[in-house]
């Protein structure tokens, strides 16, 4: 006679079935186009069940949930395949903004340095300051960021850093102009950084008035899957000094300033100006100046010393971050700018291209588009 079935046996069967039905479906949903997939913990009671789980499933979206550090994709040991899956189908749409250039945001921003505004014509990359989104509040998430936006991409724990960027000026903006913006994505590329695995964001962004191309600027953005609370893999700045040179300039970026930046940029992301949110979730000593801030502060550089000549192109790279209340020092010459702490290696890097001494060319509107490298 055949002994009947252990009651424990049926039970742990059941609930692997079950739990296998509830993982292809999940694994079905898996989050490739950025829509999150709602799932239930799975206890650690149960060591068969969640071995049998990774094994027959070890996508990262489930995996993440498991209760084990070392279920893959889980926490920040995401590797590039890991990012890559998520990236997997992402292609947004161009996104077309316009918007007139108003004298206030210009004339503000040269508050927060010291100076007096600009005037008629706008200094480079000071459309910054223009054209910027206005998410619904509702539409935040919990670092500040939007949650969902055109352009970011769909990374479970969603970490921003500001890479650098390229600028090509053929003509400069002025106020009164009408602008309109055409952002497209150029790329998405997972790499491995010094902080981990990340994803490169590049995208770039086409400005035209009255029909002409007028500049084109690209933006790098890395983005890592970090969950809340781990702290940030930052290697020790190296001693050394910003670059030398006939240009210099000094700031000391404290938190008043960064919260006036982050106002005139539209900019929430709570690092700037949330020092237990910047320090308890992110993993960063303190308040983060913004990289924008730091190229425009390399930019300051020939806008003051160099009055006469215009900027026609500009590159530059976020090496590592400065924290509110260091004394920065900006300086070099057009072929190599640098900003940064003193007495350590340069925060930001950079290079303009100038006119010849005193030939501002005039303001010139085409007629129709053209096309730039960027």
């Amino acid at each position: 006679m055949k002994a009947p079935p252990d009651a424990v046996s049926v039970a742990t069967t059941r609930k692997f079935v079950a739990v296998l039905l509830w993982a292809r479906a999940a694994s079905n949903a898996a989050p490739r186009t950025g829509t999150p997939v709602r799932m239930v913990r799975i206890s650690g009671s149960d060591p068969f069940t969640v071995c049998a789980l990774i094994a027959v499933f070890p996508h990262p979206a489930i995996t993440r949930f498991l209760p084990i550090p070392w279920a893959p994709g889980r926490g920040h040991d995401r590797g590039m395949d890991d990012l890559a899956r998520f990236l997997d189908g992402w292609a947004p749409a161009p996104l077309v903004t316009t918007a007139r250039i108003d004298p206030w945001p210009g004339a503000a921003f040269a508050a927060v340095l010291d100076q007096p505004p600009p005037g008629d014509e706008l200094p480079p990359m000071w459309h910054g300051f223009h054209l910027l989104d206005h998410p619904a509040q509702a539409e935040l998430g919990d670092d500040g960021h939007p949650a969902h936006g055109r352009f970011l991409p769909p990374l479970p724990d969603r970490r921003r850093m500001f890479a650098g960027g390229r600028l090509e000026v053929r003509t400069p903006l002025r106020v009164g102009d009408l602008v309109t913006r055409r952002s497209t994505l150029v790329s998405a590329v997972p790499k491995s950084g010094r902080s981990g695995a990340m994803v490169l964001v590049t995208q770039r962004h086409e400005f035209t008035v009255d029909g002409a191309l007028v500049q084109v600027e690209e933006q790098d953005f890395a983005y890592r899957s970090q969950p809340a609370g781990t702290a940030r893999a930052l290697a020790p700045a190296a001693a050394g000094e910003p670059p030398a040179g006939p240009w210099r300039l000094d700031l000391t970026p404290d938190a008043p300033l960064l919260f006036r930046f982050s106002a005139l940029t539209h900019n929430t992301h709570r690092i700037h100006y949330d020092h237990p949110y910047v320090t308890g979730v992110e993993g960063y000593p303190g308040l983060v100046v913004h990289g924008p801030l730091l190229a425009l502060l390399l930019l300051e550089l020939p806008r003051r010393f160099a009055p006469d000549r215009r900027v026609t192109a500009f590159s530059y790279r976020l090496r590592q971050p400065v924290f509110a209340g260091a004394a920065v020092v900006a300086s070099g010459a057009p072929e190599e700018l640098g900003a940064g702490e003193a007495g350590r290696s340069p925060a930001v890097t950079g290079a303009v291209t100038l006119t010849d001494a005193g030939a501002r060319p005039p303001v010139v509107r085409r007629a129709s588009p053209g096309t730039m490298d960027g």
